[in-house]
């Protein structure tokens, strides 16, 4: 065992207590940990030492005390009050605690935050999607939903190891933006089929939307490029920031309200998404018709590999329709390895709570399990269409959730649609938002 790794005691060594460490320690804080429940060869050791139990083991230690939810292997509900605590919001306070480092169970809430405890509660409220409502998150309710508050902890927690431990050796997660694109539409005219486009034409005619007919033709007889094929435009902006994007494909059947992308057997759609796979990193975007019918992800998982010749590992779910535990244990099911969900389609924040990937905790089967879970914190969609904001506030709002991220060494993860630059749809302005959120 290397003296510059932690020791960490708990009576309790089951898989909460693990997890909990692993994301506090390893993910956010950037520090190797080892577990025991020997008290005796904790007190005698000379590594750097955290307790995690009822009181003090030692006077050379640091310790944090024990709520108890970690020690539980079933969920309800939790009776707890959120206050400030070092200039941070914190819960699970445990009474007499003079002697320790933290006046609450900073594991238990790194736990709670991260597991999404609260999305498995009954009195959890969803909205008309059935996606978790962000308003009854604890974090709204108590003004965080900004904060990467369990980062934010973790580097509270490292800061005290390495002044009690100087040779505790650390190696924190470092900064990167994340870009990521919902292709729900890969064309606003084109490639549609004659039955589709006369059906719009009408539609168009008949509702007096002039400049969107004058348009759709324009486009269908090539004087002018389609709305929403920003593809290469794209690929100029990542070249020139040098990122590393990720594209999430819909290649679901088209039920004309949802899923409107055009058939995975368009030769334009295949070979536009072969062209994008073979630059970057492309994932699945299950429809929304998923959801109720648990064979479409096999089948559509299935026909993106078809298409681009390779394994498909990555999603995320259109309309971001996730409900725990039944969504992620579908994509594992079908051997999905990696989710780009987790956070709200109506507010933008820390729907974890936290700006590094993790692991999936399923509290169903109280195992760790191989999905890791990449957040994002805002969407395009999101700003313009639920929260009002022009392009500028937007962009100010952007700023803001990204210096929260750099601050504790995260991953500044978004979401923007290629058809979010049509300027006749309300999205003048954005495409400078979506560019200079993306500049160092």
């Amino acid at each position: 065992m290397l003296s510059s790794c932690l020791l960490v005691f708990s009576a309790d060594v089951g898989e909460r207590v693990r997890y909990a460490c692993s994301v506090l320690l390893k993910e956010c804080a950037g520090i190797d940990f080892e577990l025991t429940n020997d008290d005796d060869f904790f007190k005698k050791s000379t590594q750097p030492r955290l307790s995690y139990h009822t009181h003090r083991l030692s006077s050379d230690e640091c310790f944090v005390p024990s709520y108890g939810l970690l020690a539980e292997r079933h969920v309800a509900p939790q009776t707890f009050i959120v206050a400030q605590s070092d200039g941070l919001p914190a819960f699970f306070f445990v009474p007499n605690t003079q002697n320790a480092d933290f006046s609450f169970d900073l594991l238990a809430l790194a736990f709670y935050l991260v597991s999404r405890y609260e999305e498995y509660l009954p009195t959890a409220s969803f909205d008309a999607h059935r996606r978790f409502s962000a308003a009854a998150s604890l974090a709204s309710q108590h003004h965080f939903l900004h904060l990467p508050l369990v980062n934010l902890w973790a580097l509270k927690l490292r800061a005290r190891l390495q002044q009690r431990f100087p040779e505790l050796t650390v190696a924190p997660p470092r900064f990167q933006c994340q870009p990521t694109y919902d292709i729900d539409m890969a064309w606003a005219f084109r490639h549609k089929g004659f039955w589709r486009t006369a059906a719009s034409v009408a539609n168009d005619l008949l509702r007096g939307r002039l400049q969107n007919f004058f348009q759709r033709v324009a486009v269908q007889w090539f004087l002018q490029n389609d709305p929403y094929d920003t593809f290469a435009s794209l690929d100029k902006l990542h070249k020139s920031h040098r990122s590393a994007p990720i594209y999430f494909f819909l290649v679901g059947d088209y039920d004309g309200k949802y899923d409107k992308n055009i058939s995975f057997r368009s030769p334009a759609f295949r070979q536009l998404i072969q062209s994008v796979a073979a630059k970057y990193e492309v994932g699945l975007h299950p429809s929304y018709q998923s959801n109720e019918n648990k064979t479409l992800v096999a089948v559509q998982k299935q026909r993106l590999e078809e298409i681009i010749g390779l394994k498909v590992t990555r999603s995320r779910q259109h309309f971001l329709k996730l409900s725990l535990p039944s969504t992620y244990q579908q994509l594992l099911a079908n051997k999905i390895y990696a989710d780009f969900s987790m956070g709200y389609a109506e507010a933008i924040g820390f729907r974890a709570s936290v700006a590094v990937p993790f692991f999936w905790y399923d509290l169903t089967s109280e195992s760790v399990t191989n999905l890791k879970i990449h957040p994002f914190c805002a969407m395009d969609v999101t700003l313009r269409n639920y929260l009002k904001l022009s392009p500028q506030a937007a962009l100010g709002e952007l700023r803001a959730l990204k210096a929260a991220t750099e601050q504790v060494g995260g991953t500044f993860s978004f979401i923007w649609h290629n058809s979010s630059f049509y300027t006749s749809e309300g999205w003048a302005g954005w495409a400078a938002t979506h560019e200079q959120i993306q500049a160092k």
